[in-house]
């Protein structure tokens, strides 16, 4: 891979993880400001130290472990303030927080891959309201029906995905 192919898809790794890398410094550090602060740091980090990197490897997982480091930096920084967490209560936090992202991504591909198995015609209701954030009143407009048959193929929409994920849910528990 050449260098700007390496440094274009290093890039697109940093910016998929950016709302996950905040999400998880917001739950070691008790400030929004603060966990802003740290998460360009680890960003810095990231791009300073991203040589290092092996390409094939689990770059979510390294960029939490920068991003871990530079929260237990921080918290050295900020040692006068008077509420604290311990540092093995900080681990166990990191640790959970790594098991509910990778929780978060795995619910995340199985609702993708439910909407794949709808309709076309459902699959673009489910997507004009949520993605694209259309109202219900509009959408019955735009088809012509009543609101109420529009937010009742709605919720049949969604109880059908609900059943998927839970089926495949279950799937993925029982390996």
């Amino acid at each position: 891979m050449s260098h700007t192919e390496s440094n274009s898809w290093f890039s697109d790794q940093l910016v998929g993880i950016q709302k996950g890398l905040y999400a998880y410094i917001l739950t070691l550090l008790p400030w929004p400001e603060e966990a802003s602060d740290v998460l360009q740091q680890t960003n810095l980090v990231l791009w300073r130290d991203s040589a290092k990197f092996q390409i094939g490897t689990d770059f979510r997982a390294w960029a939490y472990r920068v991003a871990y480091f530079q929260v237990l930096a921080q918290r050295r920084k900020v040692q006068r303030d008077r509420l604290r967490f311990d540092d093995a209560l900080m681990q166990e936090l990191a640790a959970n927080m790594d098991r509910e992202a990778v929780y978060a991504e795995e619910e995340a591909l199985i609702l993708q891959d439910c909407m794949k198995l709808l309709p076309a015609k459902d699959r673009e209701l489910i997507c004009r309201r949520y993605d694209a954030g259309v109202s219900v009143k509009t959408m019955a407009a735009d088809l012509n029906q009543s609101p109420n048959a529009v937010a009742v193929k709605l919720h049949r929409v969604r109880q059908k995905l609900l059943e998927c994920m839970e089926q495949r849910g279950s799937e993925r528990d029982s390996r």
